[in-house]
């Protein structure tokens, strides 16, 4: 059994010995600290991870599909081929963080630090990306962008 405690107070009750590969879809894990936890392959579809401290974590492989992460700090996190399609990822720190190879497509992407992450080969089709801070990340061009959309260099 794993607990996750959440700032709020809250305690979430796992029934495995890993978080890899569990299934947290639609849990309420507002505040949760996962600083360091390792979720590769963990289902967190449509989960509320507001305020979450992921700084750390490694989520490769996991399935995020429109989880509400607004203001999480995941920097340093990895999230190598994660699939973060549709999240809502309004004023996140992933400063550092490791995205190559993840989806992005339609998430919204207001204010959100990328600053110096590895964006090779990830979809950024997202929403709101005006407004994003991507200083000193790295891209190439199997990078996908919004349509008529660079970020600035530097």
């Amino acid at each position: 059994m794993i607990r996750i405690l959440c700032s709020t107070g809250a305690e979430i009750q796992v029934p495995s010995d890993t978080l890899v590969a569990v299934d947290l879809s639609s849990r309420d894990l507002h505040r949760a600290q996962l600083a360091g936890a390792d979720l590769r392959r963990a289902n967190l579809s449509h989960a509320i991870l507001r305020n979450a401290s992921l700084d750390g974590a490694i989520l490769d492989e996991a399935v995020l599909t429109g989880a509400a992460m607004m203001l999480v700090e995941a920097r340093k996190a990895s999230l190598r081929m994660a699939d973060l399609s549709s999240v809502g990822l309004n004023f996140a720190d992933l400063q550092g963080a490791d995205l190559r190879g993840a989806v992005l497509k339609d998430a919204d992407v207001t204010s959100t630090n990328f600053r110096d992450c590895r964006l090779e080969a990830a979809d950024l089709r997202c929403i709101r990306i005006q407004s994003a801070d991507f200083h000193g990340a790295t891209w190439d061009d199997g990078t996908l962008w919004p349509q008529g959309f660079r970020p600035r260099e530097g």
